[in-house]
């Protein structure tokens, strides 16, 4: 409730906070010199039992025929309630705020984190001769490393992004997406050995690998491809079998002419 304040200025201004005396008399002060419109200020004030309370004080002033403050009055009204709950609710925000202050925190640690072991894999990746390629559950190439890039013979510029089948003749495309189905519908690795590829810079190779599905809450969603050009194998193990032919065409021509 509001009260009416008669105490004598010096009585009144020994009962005002330490903390807030300054402000409270510089409002005054402003108010008496008309430098702002109304005396209205809130501070601590201590009870007739000893301890402080919260109040709103409102004065008024009279001023005489040469503009002089001869009198004020005003009222204060309990705001300690008020106050008591508005420093609650700021220390509420406060600790929520330092709360969501160490979870950014935290989360940006975790971010920071993540990004150095990507950077790590990718480097590891990016070291390797074989070719590694990644689909998302469009069959869109969503990473290339350096080894499959030399192995097709164009720049990741050109491949990423797009639908990986595009890259693909058409007589090594049917066979590489049977492995392709296969690996959809089983959700599990599949081999594939010494393919027969045409290469997307026009080369003819040989690629054997394993087609690895991204599985996402029990369905496909991509795939991570390994690709290991086996090309001068192939080619080798195909000499090898000429010559061996070869050889055992003398060898049974030698045998017969003996007998």
């Amino acid at each position: 409730a509001d009260h009416e304040l008669h105490t004598p200025l010096e009585d009144w201004l020994n009962l005002i906070h330490p903390e807030d005396k300054s402000r409270v008399w510089e409002v005054a002060q402003a108010y008496l010199e008309k430098r702002i419109p109304k005396n209205e200020v809130t501070y601590r004030i201590r009870h007739k039992q000893g301890h402080y309370i919260w109040v709103l004080a409102r004065g008024m002033a009279m001023w005489n025929k040469e503009g002089k403050p001869v009198r004020m009055t005003g009222t204060i009204m309990d705001m300690t309630t008020q106050k008591e709950t508005e420093q609650l609710l700021q220390e509420y925000n406060q600790r929520l705020e330092q709360e969501v202050a160490n979870r950014t925190r935290e989360l940006q640690e975790q971010q920071q984190q993540i990004i150095q072991l990507k950077d790590f894999y990718e480097l590891i990746l990016e070291s390797v001769n074989d070719g590694i390629w990644v689909t998302d559950a469009k069959d869109r190439i969503t990473y290339i490393n350096h080894g499959m890039t030399t192995i097709a013979g164009i720049s990741r510029e050109h491949m990423f992004g797009a639908n990986v089948w595009e890259y693909f003749a058409t007589g090594t495309r049917g066979e590489f997406q049977t492995y392709a189905l296969q690996t959809k519908e089983t959700l599990q690795p599949v081999h594939y050995e010494a393919v027969s590829v045409i290469t997307p810079a026009g080369r003819h190779s040989y690629q054997s690998g394993w087609l690895i599905p991204r599985v996402k809450q029990g369905r496909f969603d991509g795939m991570i491809a390994t690709t290991q050009d086996v090309t001068e194998r192939q080619q080798l193990e195909e000499a090898l079998r000429r010559q061996e032919t070869h050889l055992r065409g003398i060898f049974e021509n030698a045998a017969v002419g003996i007998t």
